[in-house]
Parts: structure tokens; C-alpha cells; sequence
């Protein structure tokens, strides 16, 4: 058994993100054949909600590691509550 006294603290955690990294993220998750592949998985997701629900349900949606939110986007666009969460 661990007491508080000989806990290790936890390093911190870094969330800063090199500008470049965002940047090269951005681009390309707006790029068509990203696009198209976040298209295919939402539709892909709502086939298979369909067989337990009535066709047009709307979904809550959370998108980890969503990223600039273009995944996020399509489904919001679609009229689903979207939850995204990134480190950055």
C-alpha cells in the first residue's frame, strides 16, 4: 500500500503544438481525399446505427483527437451533437 508521502509527483504534461505540425494537420484534413474518408466513415457509422434506430436519428458524437475538427464538422453539418477533443 502506497501512501500520499511516497507518491512520485507526475511530470508535467506538454500541449503546446509546433506551428508547423498544426499547420501540415490543417491542410490536410481539408484535402478531398480526406474529406471523402471522413464521409465514408460517418456514413459507415450511420448504416450501422440505422439497424438499431429509426433512420435520421441524430447522434451525440465525440470525435477524440479530433484535430483541426473536420471530421467533427461533417457531422455537425449533418445535424449530430459533436463533442471534439485534441491535446492541442
Amino acid at each position: 500500500m502506497t501512501t500520499d508521502r511516497h507518491r512520485v509527483p507526475a511530470p508535467g504534461f506538454d500541449h503546446t503544438s509546433h506551428p508547423d505540425f498544426v499547420a501540415y494537420y490543417e491542410h490536410a484534413s481539408l484535402s478531398e481525399e480526406t474529406k471523402a474518408r471522413f464521409e465514408a466513415v460517418r456514413d459507415k457509422v450511420l448504416t450501422l446505427v440505422a439497424r438499431d434506430r429509426p433512420p435520421g436519428t441524430l447522434l451525440k458524437v465525440a470525435d477524440i483527437g479530433c484535430g483541426p475538427g473536420a471530421q467533427a464538422a461533417l457531422w455537425a453539418e449533418a445535424g449530430h451533437e459533436v463533442f471534439g477533443l485534441d491535446v492541442n
